[in-house]
């Protein structure tokens, strides 16, 4: 019984930790998205495999949870397509706590290198996702979506 009890409570933390990976797409039809970490904190990160409703999984992007400041990573995504992924910034101190979970969705356009930006000033938290080019860099649409919670990873995490 006793260990019964201990393997009911251990799988699901075992679940969470086995967390799949982002599969980059292959072929001409990609675009290139670096996530950079411009914040005083460690940066959580994951991708959504499906865009609309930030549903059916949470994968790693390139086999990283998080980013600790100044560190980003690159990885592709399919052009054309809604693309969906999550940045969360979490700090408590004994004078205040800052919370910033940002789930956002973007369509790159393929051929294209994006950079998403996140940082926290003041207690607010701040992304913005920019295409470069040889000319500099250039404001893109995104949004910001609602985060809300699933009783499972494959659920409906976003509004």
């Amino acid at each position: 019984m006793r260990l019964r009890s201990t393997v009911i409570i251990l799988a699901p933390l075992l679940l969470a930790a086995c967390a799949s990976a982002y599969v980059e797409p292959q072929g001409p039809d990609t675009a290139t998205v670096t996530i950079q970490n411009a914040g005083p904190m460690r940066l959580a990160i994951f991708a959504y495999k499906v865009a609309e409703d930030c549903s059916g999984g949470r994968p790693k992007i390139a086999n990283t949870p998080a980013l600790d400041p100044g560190q980003s990573v690159s990885f592709k995504v399919k052009g054309n397509d809604a693309f969906s992924f999550f940045a969360g910034f979490a700090q408590s101190t004994l004078i205040k706590e800052t919370n910033c979970f940002m789930p956002v969705t973007f369509t790159p356009r393929s051929g294209e290198k994006y950079i998403a930006r996140f940082t926290v000033s003041g207690g607010m938290c701040y992304p913005a996702i920019v295409s470069t080019t040889p000319a500099g860099e250039r404001k893109e649409a995104f949004r910001l979506r609602q985060l809300q919670t699933t009783m499972t990873e494959a659920g409906a995490a976003c509004k």
